[in-house]
Order: structure tokens, then C-alpha cells, then sequence
């Protein structure tokens, strides 16, 4: 679901939001996000984020989040720290070397859904792991059973997809073949 979500939302930069203090409790981090996302979508409703928490190693929880297009990152940073008092937004992706301060959707989507299984403990099971704006919209699925061999169902999609459009991925599976077309 975060891999769709962020694709079809056009997601396409990254932000990771930081405390200064030590803060260990959930659901006050989450408290926290609502509270600047709120701020931030009253002077402009049309932005879209997907959040998803990590633990730091001193076991303080920071944000990731997957924006679109490019960002005020000192506009953004004075509504957390109206939030939280001292804390930071860094828009630099994780890998320093990596050259770049704007990622596919696809490295978005894979580094955001790296933390969903990642410290999960017997508690947290069954609890939404990410979070998004309402205004990030799913396209629509259509399911169409296919009553032929794999090998078959393969020819058969590439047709389909050269006919409709171009495919971000292709996924072959052992019982499934999924396309994507966002």
C-alpha cells in the first residue's frame, strides 16, 4: 500500500522530521505529525505527504515522509519547531553520497517500506505502520482472472500494456503477474 500510495500521489522527495529531545512515546510523535500536517495543509491544502515512524538506536522516534515537489524547507522547519520547540526537518536523503536531494517515487516507496516491518513488536500487529494525507487518492484496481498458463498470462499483459501505455514495473510472481501503470 505505501508503494501505491506514493506512486500514484506523484511522491517524490523526502523529508525526515527529528527531535531534539528523547522522545520515546508513539503516541505523542503521532500527535505531533497530525498537529504540523494540519498546520502545514491550512496554508495549503493541496499538500500531500505519507508519513512512516522509525526508532532512532536511543530509541527516540523521527519521521519520514514522502512530499511532493520541491519543498520551503525554513518555512517547514519554523511550523515543526512551532510544534515541537526544537526539532529539525532534513530534506537530504539518507545516503549522503547519493548526489541527489530528489528520488524516484520507486526509491521513495522502497526506503518508506523498509520501516513498516522493521522493531515490530507482538502489540503493534494489526496497526496501521504508515500514514497519509486524505487527499492522496488510490486508482482504481481491476482484477481480471485469467484462465491460462503463466507463460500465456504474460504475453497476454504485454500485449494489453503496449496497447494502454507504458509500465512503471513489471512483477512475476509464481501464481500472479502484477502492472503497474502509475
Amino acid at each position: 500500500m505505501v508503494w501505491r500510495h506514493v506512486m500514484s500521489a506523484g511522491l517524490d522527495y523526502l523529508l525526515t522530521l527529528t527531535y531534539r529531545e528523547n522522545v520515546q512515546d508513539k503516541a505523542r510523535a503521532k500527535a505531533d505529525l497530525a498537529r504540523f500536517c494540519d498546520l502545514i495543509q491550512a496554508s495549503d491544502p493541496e499538500w500531500k505527504y505519507l508519513a512512516v515512524f522509525q526508532k532512532q538506536k536511543r530509541g527516540a522516534y523521527h519521521m519520514h515522509l514522502a512530499v511532493r515537489g520541491w519543498q520551503k524547507v525554513l518555512w517547514l522547519r519554523a511550523k515543526w519547531r512551532e510544534v515541537v520547540g526544537e526539532g529539525n526537518i532534513d530534506v537530504r536523503p539518507p545516503r549522503a553520497n547519493s548526489g541527489t536531494y530528489r528520488w524516484g517515487r520507486a526509491q521513495i516507496a522502497k526506503y518508506l517500506s523498509r520501516y513498516i516491518g522493521k522493531d515490530l513488536t507482538e502489540e503493534e500487529l494489526n496497526k496501521k505502520r504508515y500514514y497519509h494525507s486524505k487527499n492522496v487518492e488510490l486508482p482504481q484496481v481491476e482484477v481480471i482472472p485469467l484462465f491460462m498458463s503463466f507463460w500465456e498470462a504474460g504475453i497476454w499483459a504485454r500485449k494489453l500494456v503496449s496497447q494502454v501505455g507504458r509500465v512503471a514495473r513489471e512483477y512475476e510472481g509464481h501464481w500472479a503477474l502484477w502492472l503497474c501503470s502509475v
